[in-house]
């Protein structure tokens, strides 16, 4: 009984986690917008979303042109979309060639006006993570790059693994429906056993 249970949760978290896989359906890149904060806009060149790698995976790269509204308004990259689902996760790598590492070139996530730092002002110019974030239905979700003065060098981050989960979530992909398909025949497999050994132990 044990087994058909540990089944069982592997194969709800299959569901909930390969609803959206990558940037797919509801959170295709083409539903995404992109903002330019400052003057100028992200801090010039080469400032800009890369979504070439879509739908596995889609680059911010800060602006290097200098940037004179950094203390008011700072010079952003913002890639964002209105929320479907009620969690998100995904994995970012990041890199920095600014002469003052990191703390020249924040990178991290938005959920509505409030942003979430994730890169460490003090740690290495390469870093990278996993997050796992919950929303509530209709938040404004999104990634930013801010490059304070915007110069020194610009920074370049990629957000891969991206994943959805949630009510509205889109339907898995064929590879995700594969995976259900093994899991639901091995959960009848295991159903199918132990029915045979209660019949067993009756007899």
């Amino acid at each position: 009984m044990k087994r058909v249970l540990t089944l069982a949760g592997t194969l709800m978290l299959l569901i909930a986690f390969n609803a959206s896989a990558s940037f797919v359906g509801t959170y295709d890149v083409s539903n995404w917008t992109t903002t330019s904060t400052g003057t100028p806009p992200a801090g010039g060149p080469p400032a800009g979303v890369d979504t070439s790698g879509a739908p596995n995976a889609v680059t911010l790269n800060g602006g290097d042109s200098g940037c004179t509204t950094f203390t008011v308004t700072d010079c952003t990259v913002q890639f964002t979309i209105t929320a479907q689902t009620n969690q998100i996760q995904f994995h970012w790598a990041y890199t920095t060639a600014d002469a003052f590492g990191a703390s020249g070139d924040p990178f991290g996530y938005l959920v509505n006006a409030a942003f979430f730092q994730l890169t460490a002002d003090f740690g290495p110019d390469t870093q990278s993570g996993d997050v796992t974030v919950a929303l509530a239905p209709s938040d404004t979700f999104g990634f930013f790059v801010d490059c304070l003065d915007c110069t020194l060098g610009s920074s370049s981050t990629t957000i891969s693994q991206f994943a959805a989960a949630g009510a509205t979530a889109t339907a898995p992909e064929p590879a995700s429906l594969l995976l259900f398909a093994v899991a639901l025949a091995a959960l009848h497999g295991a159903r199918k056993r132990l029915t045979r050994r209660s019949d067993r132990s009756i007899a």
